[in-house]
């Protein structure tokens, strides 16, 4: 697939808004809001926003702890409508809140999110007109960092009220979603990198 770059895209080029899933139960990370832990002394959602509010006009944060993002009320801050339904619930939230066509969906415990990959995808979303497109990268497939159209909602809406298996993946399965190839090269595999527990955070430090 050939690789597309837009380098000047702005906020303004496109109808696309951001959500960072800042959720979930964590349970190796002791309880605590992974995307509130700090990276060489700086929140990990902080990290992030460096990155996307540079692209995106419209920037949802999805918590059920909303008390931990006090810092961050210039964004839209939204509540799951379905429990314990894991990110799928936090996608439809974002879908739910979002003023935009469309929701470039991130894990809330990415780091390092790169901008260029960020702009490819859209521009090939936009090429592509379909109503989610996930990356791929080395044959895996990564659905928190995809984008998905409000036109999904209803349908999503349906998969979480019957009750079927919540793993966003699942999903995706159940749509016409299309793909994002990527080359598992260092800084891509980098950028598609979570933090999973305490100990990773440690580690991380001692690269950054």
């Amino acid at each position: 697939m050939k690789k597309i770059s837009f380098s000047g895209m702005s906020k303004l080029d496109h109808n696309i808004a951001a959500a960072i899933l800042a959720g979930g139960e964590n349970r190796r990370f002791g309880g605590m809001n992974k995307a509130i832990a700090l990276l060489a002394g700086k929140k990990i959602i902080s990290r992030m926003l460096d990155v996307i509010d540079k692209i995106f006009e419209e920037i949802i944060i999805v918590t059920n702890s909303p008390d931990d993002f006090t810092d961050f009320r210039k964004y839209l801050i939204t509540r799951d409508h379905y429990l314990k339904k894991g990110p799928l619930g936090g996608i439809h939230a974002a879908l739910k809140r979002t003023t935009k066509e469309a929701v470039f969906i991130f894990a809330g415990d990415m780091p390092f999110i790169d901008r260029g990959i960020i702009v490819d995808q859209i521009c090939y979303y936009e090429r592509i007109n379909r109503d989610i497109l996930a990356p791929v990268v080395n044959n895996r497939l990564e659905p928190l960092h995809s984008i998905f159209k409000t036109s999904v909602t209803e349908k999503l809406e349906q998969y979480l009220g019957e009750q079927r298996r919540i793993a966003v993946h699942e999903f995706l399965r159940t749509m016409g979603t299309s793909f994002f190839q990527l080359e598992g090269t260092e800084s891509t595999i980098k950028a598609f990198t979570n933090i999973n527990a305490t100990s990773d955070i440690g580690l991380f430090n001692n690269f950054m």
